[in-house]
């Protein structure tokens, strides 16, 4: 809900809001059994953002730019 109410807040300063799922990445916090190294969260992440459009604010991605329904 945040993510929303923000995306409204914020849409008229050229803002986009969004909530990202990482994925479960290879970190300490993590642990040994994520999937994902954090090179390909982080470059996922970043491919989705660089794609975003003012109508994706308020909306939930994963980390492969996957909509995620409320």
């Amino acid at each position: 809900m945040l993510t929303v109410h923000q995306s409204e807040q914020l849409k008229d300063r050229g803002i986009k809001v969004i909530c990202m799922d990482p994925g479960w990445v290879k970190t300490r916090m993590g642990g040994e059994g994520a999937i994902l190294e954090p090179d390909v969260s982080i470059s996922g992440m970043l491919k989705t953002l660089h794609t975003l459009k003012d109508s994706d604010s308020g909306k939930f991605y994963t980390y492969t730019g996957d909509l995620v329904p409320w």
